[in-house]
């Protein structure tokens, strides 16, 4: 009798065990369709699919970029009037990972037309954040928002790398350790791949020329020999 008691609880534990994880299961993937449909909702209010979802020439080039941020950068063409070393800058905004107190935005070092379309890239950004939090895809502020989308610590260094600046030379303008502003150079290349696939698909020859330029330009030296730096 006590073993017969022993084995009905043993399958109560084990019923009571999947019942756990069938709930779990069922929430894992609510939680999974209410972020697609989110998501969904967030590309239809950017016009990147519409109602019947059906995929725009907006997304043919945010495929390319996996960024709304820069696929709307492109889209209004807020870089055709920028500089091939501005563009740069612009952009290794998007990879730059480094982080440090004892580092800021040179503001001072750009032209106001630069600052300009940066500060309309923000106004897009905070569009974006409106949209995901409206949506329920977001908790934080919009300043952890910002932070974790644009870090604009190294854009002075890369704007003088872009203009074919010494590597010595522009490592006095920093605070930044060699490794980060190569690494930093490095994923600014790999990005550019992708914005390049991106002006092919619209067409935008300016652009496609620029980032090949920019990518002429950055591509050299000990940036991109063999050296520990490599990751």
């Amino acid at each position: 009798q006590a073993q017969h008691t022993e084995k009905h609880l043993k399958v109560l534990d084990m019923r009571r065990d999947l019942e756990e994880v069938d709930k779990r299961m069922k929430s894992e993937n609510q939680a999974i369709l209410d972020e697609l449909a989110a998501r969904t909702n967030v590309l239809k209010s950017f016009k990147y699919i519409d109602d019947e979802e059906v995929p725009l020439l907006k997304a043919k080039i945010a495929r390319e970029t996996g960024s709304l941020l820069i696929s709307e950068l492109i889209v209004e063409n807020l870089l055709d009037n920028l500089t091939v070393a501005e563009i740069a800058a612009l952009f290794s905004m998007f990879v730059c990972q480094f982080n440090s107190r004892d580092e800021n935005f040179r503001e001072e070092e750009f032209s106001d037309q630069f600052l300009n379309v940066l500060d309309k890239m923000e106004a897009i950004l905070e569009r974006i954040y409106d949209a995901e939090r409206k949506f329920g895809m977001l908790v934080e502020s919009y300043d952890k928002y910002k932070q974790s989308n644009i870090n604009s610590l190294l854009a002075h260094v890369v704007h003088m790398w872009a203009l074919k600046k010494d590597f010595a030379e522009i490592c006095t303008q920093t605070s930044a350790p060699e490794g980060a502003i190569v690494k930093t150079i490095q994923r600014l290349e790999l990005h550019l791949r992708d914005v390049k696939k991106a002006a092919k698909v619209i067409g935008n020859t300016n652009l496609l020329n620029k980032v090949e330029d920019i990518i002429q330009a950055i591509r050299r030296d000990i940036v991109f020999a063999g050296s520990l730096y490599l990751e």
